[in-house]
């Protein structure tokens, strides 16, 4: 499976209705009149920065990704300034009139930070390295659906076939099945093309990063990365120093104290009123799943009413008041197809409806005892969130009992089948709503541990995945979102946020519905 990382996500956009972001608008009229301008160094701290490397990271880590954003680039690029997709190592590509072939022209100006040009060979090793993490990475998943991806996964061949190098500049990527959203996916920092000198036998990362992105590694300690423009670099900053910081009240102390200009924190922390801030949903939610396999659960209209039955929004404000909103579906806010209320009346709590849902639901026959699983946390939080989605059901009838489970065997006995009520969480890798749907509930998916297969599902992702018109693709989605929530398969609890304190001379910050920001666009007014 993979959900490492994921079931336990509480971390951390194109078109669509809003950007999914807030941007503190005090300064608006002061900047109104300022143009942007090359120059200077931004300096900022941030959590959860692991890895350099592309495919070692921490997917559920804004941080993580952003600094692997500065470092790489892949052969596509999201701007959020303008929520578009725009050239980056590929200059342009193309789609085959059946949806399969994909032919991205890179650019013969292409470079790392050693001097070496980019080719087409490099690109398939990184995709080729990323894809053989297999289970263990969101974005390796992500490319199943390459031509040859299973041979090469079961060492039966050296290579992906679908990943084809005509010659240094011109890449071919082969699918099984049509997939639109490609360059969205290539898109993501985890796609990022490194060097394969960059790298021992193991597949460690050897002294300075190898860099293909806008900013280069001048020097780097255990606590900070001091970066450089790169020559070719669409930057309008020349430089730009990150502190490492172990947490969130670590990172906003150096904003405090005055030592960065952008610093990466809690929603829980509360900022001083003058500082200028950007909040986003980050693409990460915590839910409840059920797995309707279970003998307990297979009845989907009890599922509705255990739907029902849970008060969403008290637990939201309990334990998630800062960090979070309630969700109602699963496309976030920011991305096409986003709706404030996808779930309507059927999450909405109500318990004396829920508690005749089940008695009809029932038909006479005796309630099934629910396990709710959880794994143990050191605050107790999860033992608690876990107790009240029992009490909830128990009080409509459904005999249930908490299941707790260590951290470290959770994610294993999610994926086994054997869970029933289960805490869960999700991130999106890439800004489409394929990212929040075809991976839960298409029925060959690895991440679906929900045990849902449904025909209708099935199609509409297809005609989804298969569909050349934006619009036409959206339409598919929003059916499809509809069509898993009248299963009733997931309980929608909270979308997490991100938040970024901004010093007061930072400018051209914008938050996507990932919670990430294009470092590219910003600059520092004089």
């Amino acid at each position: 499976m993979a959900i490492c990382g994921f079931v336990v996500a509480g971390c951390s956009k194109p078109g669509g209705q809003g950007d999914g972001s807030d941007v503190n608008a005090k300064r608006v009229t002061a900047v109104e009149k300022e143009s942007p301008h090359e120059g200077g160094t931004l300096t900022m701290a941030l959590t959860g920065v692991d890895t350099l490397d592309p495919a070692r990271a921490n997917e559920a880590s804004t941080g993580q990704r952003v600094v692997l954003d500065l470092l790489y680039d892949g052969l596509v690029h999201w701007d959020s300034a303008v929520s578009a997709l725009t050239p980056a190592l590929a200059k342009s590509w193309t789609v085959s009139d059946d949806d399969l072939t994909w032919t991205f022209d890179l650019s013969a100006n292409a470079q790392f930070s050693n001097g070496r040009p980019i080719t087409s060979t490099d690109v398939k090793f990184s995709l080729e390295r990323l894809a053989a993490r297999g289970t263990s990475a969101l974005s390796a998943v992500q490319l199943a659906g390459l031509k040859g991806y299973d041979d090469f996964m079961a060492r039966r061949a050296e290579a992906i076939a679908g990943l084809v190098a005509t010659d240094p500049t011109k890449l071919v990527i082969v699918l099984d099945s049509p997939f639109s959203m490609l360059p969205e996916l290539l898109a993501s920092p985890a796609f990022g093309v490194v060097a394969k000198e960059g790298f021992d036998a193991t597949g460690a990362l050897v002294g300075t990063p190898i860099a293909s992105g806008p900013f280069t590694v001048k020097t780097r300690t255990a606590d900070k990365l001091e970066l450089v423009r790169a020559p070719r670099s669409r930057a309008l900053l020349d430089g730009v120093i990150v502190m490492l910081s172990a947490d969130t009240d670590a990172s906003y102390a150096l904003f405090v104290k005055g030592d960065v200009q952008l610093a990466s924190t809690s929603p829980d922390q509360v900022l001083e009123a003058a500082v200028a801030n950007v909040r986003s949903n980050n693409g990460g939610s915590f839910f409840y799943g059920m797995n309707v396999t279970a003998p307990a659960l297979a009845n989907a209209a009890l599922r509705a009413a255990i739907i029902k039955a849970i008060d969403r929004d008290a637990l939201r404000a309990k334990y998630f008041a800062q960090s979070g909103e309630l969700a109602n579906g699963f496309i976030p806010p920011g991305l096409p197809g986003y709706r404030d209320d996808a779930c309507a009346a059927a999450c909405a709590f109500d318990a004396a409806a829920a508690k005749q849902m089940v008695t009809a639901a029932l038909a006479g026959a005796p309630a099934p005892t629910v396990h709710v699983d959880y794994y143990v946390d050191a605050a107790g939080r999860e033992a608690e969130i876990a107790t009240a989605v029992a009490q909830s059901l128990v009080a409509a009838g459904v005999p249930a009992e908490p299941r707790s489970h260590t951290f470290e065997e959770y994610t294993t006995f999610v994926a086994s089948g054997a869970a029933e009520l289960f805490r869960f969480g999700w991130v999106g890798t890439y800004l489409s709503p394929d990212a929040y749907l075809t991976p839960l509930f298409g029925s060959k998916t690895v991440d679906n541990v929900f045990g849902f297969k449904d025909a209708q599902s099935d199609q509409l992702i297809a005609a989804a995945r298969s569909a050349a018109d934006p619009g036409a693709r959206v339409a598919k989605y929003v059916a499809l979102e509809d069509r898993v929530l009248s299963l009733s398969a997931v309980v929608p609890i909270v979308r997490f946020r991100s938040v970024y304190a901004l010093g007061t001379t930072v400018r051209g910050v914008t938050s996507d519905a990932e919670g990430l920001f294009d470092v590219e666009r910003i600059w520092l007014a004089q």
